[in-house]
């Protein structure tokens, strides 16, 4: 079996209520709870729309490896919490998280998972093990709301330090080459990517997908990855996390990354119709009950479209195939 290195970056956003600080939590939660529905009868819908997939499952149990598989911490938030994440992202904070994400990418690149208590402060690029990973891991990220954006900026501010150093010593490092044969999978829980990108910088490279990310393309040199599947999750009672349309994939994430995007709409919440006719689902759990829904474990663990696919995807979810092309 290969093995696997799976960082998890959750980075859970709040989400903003008006008025809410005033009732006390613990009120709130109360509340909402009553909100949730009868928790025998579960209709909640699951839409799917876009190609298949591989899921962890097959990494760990293919041929010649060993699974490996690494969390980070769990970030909570509460709904009388502001939505203070984003802001710190988009203001002077934005380079410290960068720089703790690099460092986890890099010990997880680069070191044995039996290392990693002794692994050294700081991982760099200089190291003569960087990226010796990539040629027998297969990596995944699991992120939650900011940390969708969060993810691909990392990629993106690596592979920008390593093309500067090509462009001076024009000689291609070892990690860069074997970065842009590797696919690389992001489940993106909470998904934000379009709503980030209102409040960001343009991404580098824009609208040039097939220049450099087909084999005979011009730039096909320069890319980044040999693919980035973005397997989007939203729940479209939560106001902050939206699906990614198709031409996002062209403007709103970098054409070095080969994007390619499975959406998956799905209510993670119940929809009770206690207080409103047309029915009411707590935003709370829109955003962040992900971790307990049986779909989104199943897609990640067995992917979609493959014998390993649970049951509670195949009947449970409505799967629209489309098929997999570089835009």
């Amino acid at each position: 079996m290969n093995r696997i290195s799976l960082v998890a970056g959750i980075f859970a956003t709040a989400l903003l209520l008006g008025g809410c600080a005033g009732f006390g939590e613990g009120l709130v939660r109360a509340v909402l709870s009553q909100m949730e529905g009868d928790p025998e009868v579960d209709t909640r819908a699951c839409e799917i729309q876009g190609a298949p997939f591989d899921g962890i499952l097959v990494a760990i149990q293919s041929q010649d490896g060993q699974g490996r598989i690494g969390n980070a911490p769990t970030s909570e938030r509460s709904v009388v919490k502001v939505m203070v994440d984003p802001l710190v992202y988009v203001g002077a904070g934005r380079q410290k998280i960068l720089s703790a994400i690099r460092q986890s990418m890099c010990w997880a690149y680069s070191t044995e998972w039996g290392e990693f208590p002794e692994a050294p402060a700081q991982c760099r690029q200089d190291d003569p093990r960087y990226g010796s990973r990539l040629k027998m891991d297969r990596f995944f990220f699991v992120t939650h709301s900011l940390g969708s954006r969060i993810v691909l900026d990392a990629l993106e501010t690596t592979a920008d330090d390593l093309f500067a150093q090509l462009d001076s010593d024009t000689e291609t490092s070892p990690f860069l080459t074997n970065l842009q044969h590797h696919t690389v999978t992001v489940f993106m829980l909470a998904n934000q990517l379009p709503l980030l990108q209102a409040g960001f910088d343009p991404v580098p490279v824009t609208g040039q997908i097939g220049a450099y990310c087909m084999p005979d393309a011009p730039l096909y040199d320069r890319r980044i990855v040999a693919r980035t599947r973005v397997i989007a999750f939203s729940d479209p009672n939560d106001l902050l996390s939206y699906p990614i349309p198709d031409d996002f994939v062209q403007y709103g994430i970098d054409s070095r990354l080969c994007p390619t995007v499975v959406n998956m709409s799905l209510n993670i919440a119940r929809v009770s119709r206690l207080l409103a006719r047309d029915g009411f689902a707590n935003p709370l759990t829109a955003h962040t009950g992900y971790n307990d829904d049986e779909r989104v474990i199943g897609l990640m663990i067995g992917g979609l479209g493959r014998p390993e696919t649970p049951p509670a995807v195949t009947e449970r979810c409505n799967w629209i195939q489309v098929e997999e092309a570089l835009r």
